[in-house]
């Protein structure tokens, strides 16, 4: 759909894990017509993610490296780090932010704290939501149900879905 018809369709993003983040980061960028974002095991900045992205940890020369490069190189990726741009998703109506309490390639404090600076600049009428599943991991098909659609599809979800997209919170 192009112009006008395109612009009246309500927008909610979802993500798990690296999706967790970009549904994070087209929230703080992407506010035409977005109401709700539910992001789950989302990971805050591109460093915090479990082991695979963390800069000159295990480099034997990481001594030599010029402090002006490695602040150089910060910058590059600091556009990625949602905690710092989450200030512009004031507007968002609907949040649901969920993680397993055993989550061990993104703690789930990362998604705590999104949550907690989240909380700070929504308004009072915003749907805010933090779910810690208890004993799930990173990745989990089972909420409370055998193949209960998990992480990204079980009841709570869907039902997070449907209000958001019933709501009438275009904008």
């Amino acid at each position: 759909l192009f112009g006008k018809q395109r612009a009246r369709l309500p927008r909610v993003i979802l993500g798990h894990s690296q999706g967790g983040h970009g549904a994070l980061l087209l929230a703080t960028s992407f506010l035409e017509n977005l109401i709700g974002v539910a992001a789950v095991a989302p990971w805050s900045s591109k460093t915090k993610y479990g082991d695979a992205n963390t800069r000159f940890k295990l480099d034997s020369r990481v001594e030599s490296v010029d402090p002006a490069l490695v602040a150089i190189l910060d910058a590059s990726i600091a556009e990625h780090d949602v905690d710092s741009h989450l200030s512009n998703s004031g507007g968002l109506k609907h949040w649901m932010i969920r993680v397993g309490t055993n989550d061990q390639v993104v703690h789930p404090f990362y998604a705590r704290r999104t949550s907690r600076l989240a909380a700070t600049i929504c308004q009072e009428s915003v749907e805010r939501i933090h779910r810690e599943i208890p004993d799930k991991e990173h990745l989990w098909w089972d909420t409370h149900n055998a193949n209960g659609g998990g992480c990204v599809n079980d009841p709570e979800m869907r039902a997070f879905f449907a209000k958001t997209l019933t709501s009438g919170d275009v904008h």
